[in-house]
């Protein structure tokens, strides 16, 4: 529905759908049957965004809009589920944000999209799923350069679903409403179904891949910055020696030919995001040496786990088994 004034400007309100099912002598809570989602890039731009300042007009919402009508206030959950059932997503009206770590934060914090949870208030809602499955749980919120103004979401930790049907569930108190929701393909791409759903199996592999390193990542972290901290004071030999193997160790686990002075990391966990990011940032079937390249981080991630709980278990314990012998405060190594 389009609004214009005599030359001052114009509106549109996009989705109308639940007005047309809308009654207005309605007093229960209601599941609208949601418009048809199209699986979209909304944005592109890898340019330095507008500023805030310059006029600009506001994009259709990015995401399945799902519309409902609470009667009382009371707590609510939404979850997606696919056509068989499964769960996709699930939200609640009691979750909290991911917030990202302001020392670490690379963009403006006003680019940033503040949280929306579920509102468990009485009245109409509209809610937006993002149509991938359930993010990442525990890792930390990164943003991309096609910001917008206060309205910029993270880069997703999870896949894009794949077009079909899905359901959206709501449930109010001890009652449960739902609706089918068709996930349809930007009409400009002609990647096959095939070749989408095996852009999803190869992507829900990193995707479990990362489930397991990104602890270890955090851990390996905390342990980089506590070993160069160590590392800065004057030590004992026997101490300074175990450290340097420590820290020899931690080396294998980056990648094979890494630059001089660049800060320690996983290569596999640093390769299963790259390719993550590189599978899920076009609509286009997987080639076949990005296959290669999964197959490889998965070889890779074994071995590092390998590595890491022999790190874990016997050189670190040992390395704090002297430094509490020398009066030193031990390593870390909490998640």
């Amino acid at each position: 529905m389009a609004v214009a004034t005599h030359g001052r400007g114009f509106w549109i309100l996009d989705n109308i759908t639940p007005l047309r099912q809308w009654n207005r002598d309605e007093r229960e809570t209601v599941l609208f049957k949601p418009q048809i989602a199209i699986r979209i890039r909304w944005s592109l731009n890898t340019d330095t965004p507008l500023p805030p300042d310059e006029p600009a007009g506001e994009n259709p919402p990015d995401g399945a809009m799902i519309d409902y009508f609470l009667a009382n206030d009371a707590p609510a959950t939404l979850e997606i589920k696919d056509k068989n059932g499964n769960l996709v997503r699930r939200y609640a009206s009691s979750d909290t944000p991911v917030l990202p770590d302001p020392k670490k934060l690379k963009i403006p914090s006003y680019w940033i999209r503040p949280f929306a949870a579920l509102s468990s208030e009485r009245g109409l809602h509209r809610f937006l799923w993002d149509m991938h499955y359930a993010p990442l749980a525990g890792v930390e919120p990164e943003y991309p350069m096609s910001a917008i103004y206060r309205d910029t979401a993270a880069l997703p930790t999870s896949p894009w679903v794949v077009p079909g049907e899905y359901s959206a569930v709501l449930t109010v108190g001890s009652r449960t409403y739902m609706q089918g929701l068709t996930v349809k393909m930007d009409p400009r791409v002609k990647t096959s179904e095939a070749e989408l759903q095996e852009q999803l199996a190869l992507s829900q592999q990193l995707s479990e891949l990362r489930v397991t390193l990104e602890p270890i990542g955090k851990v390996f972290d905390s342990l980089v910055q506590q070993l160069t901290k160590l590392g800065a004071q004057s030590l004992p030999k026997n101490i300074e020696e175990k450290l340097n193997g420590l820290n020899a160790r931690l080396k294998e686990l980056g990648p094979p030919n890494a630059r001089p002075g660049a800060a320690p990391s996983l290569h596999a966990l640093d390769s299963a995001r790259e390719l993550f990011g590189q599978i899920q940032g076009v609509d286009a079937a997987p080639t076949d040496r990005v296959k290669a390249a999964v197959n490889e981080v998965r070889v890779q991630a074994a071995a590092l786990t390998k590595s890491w709980q022999e790190i874990i278990g016997q050189e670190v314990p040992a390395l704090n088994q002297n430094l509490q012998a020398s009066g030193l405060p031990p390593m870390n190594v909490a998640p």
